[in-house]
């Protein structure tokens, strides 16, 4: 097995065990006594998605598990993978986001991030990882199993699914009301210009001039939420 493979296997494995809340210690060790190489042989953004968006959805629920505050969880340095301490919000913004500054709605990126996170980000952002990252509550998209193989047909499937679900629209006074995810990462989704174009893209209707709202966040807690697809 090359180490992509084994990398995408761990990923996968903990993430199965995890939403059986199975016991995952074999998985997780063997994630971190991985050889220090073994994260750049994931070449390509594919690779790089589907297995870092597994690991971030596991080691979520792994470590709200263990009891670990909100306010702290995001900044745990206990993601171990092959060698390297993560926490869950360097995985999202240094590598998903491509080393973005996390409060800067996506328009600031990290000047002492860019050496770490060189190697290992993502080579163009991709908007749709939002749809795909749970965190725990109501507001956020469910968790799917990803595979380099299917993760643009499943990203695009998160992302018409999210929409539909958590898009309210007024064609009357025209008037789109979007998650607040939309508001918080806005230069990721291309301004109020590319909001009203992905929804016009993944809900087949044409939202030029429409007005963009933007809806209240629901924390509610809601863990172990999955996916059907």
């Amino acid at each position: 097995m090359d180490k992509a493979s084994e990398l995408l296997r761990l990923s996968e494995t903990i993430l199965m065990r995890t939403k059986l809340q199975e016991e995952t210690k074999k998985e997780v060790a063997m994630l971190a006594a991985l050889k220090a190489d073994t994260l750049v042989s994931l070449e390509t953004d594919e690779l790089k998605k589907a297995f870092w968006i597994n690991i971030y959805n596991s080691y979520f629920l792994l470590l709200a598990k263990q009891g670990i505050s909100r306010k702290d969880l995001f900044r745990e340095r206990a993601i171990h993978v092959a060698g390297i301490p993560w926490t869950l919000d360097e995985i999202e913004h240094g590598i998903l986001r491509k080393n973005k500054i996390k409060i800067s709605f996506g328009y600031l990126s990290d000047p002492f991030g860019k050496r770490k996170f060189k190697q290992y980000m993502l080579q163009k952002p991709d908007y749709r990882i939002h749809f795909a990252l749970n965190c725990g509550v109501k507001g956020c998209p469910p968790i799917a199993f990803y595979t380099p193989h299917n993760i643009n047909q499943q990203l695009d499937l998160a992302t018409a699914s999210f929409l539909e679900m958590d898009s309210l629209i007024d064609h009357e006074i025209k008037i789109l009301k979007v998650s607040r995810l939309f508001y918080w990462y806005h230069a990721d989704f291309g301004g109020n210009k590319g909001i009203r174009s992905i929804h016009s893209q993944y809900l087949a209707t044409d939202f030029a001039g429409y007005s963009i709202k933007f809806r209240a966040y629901n924390f509610t807690e809601a863990l172990y939420n999955f996916s059907d697809f």
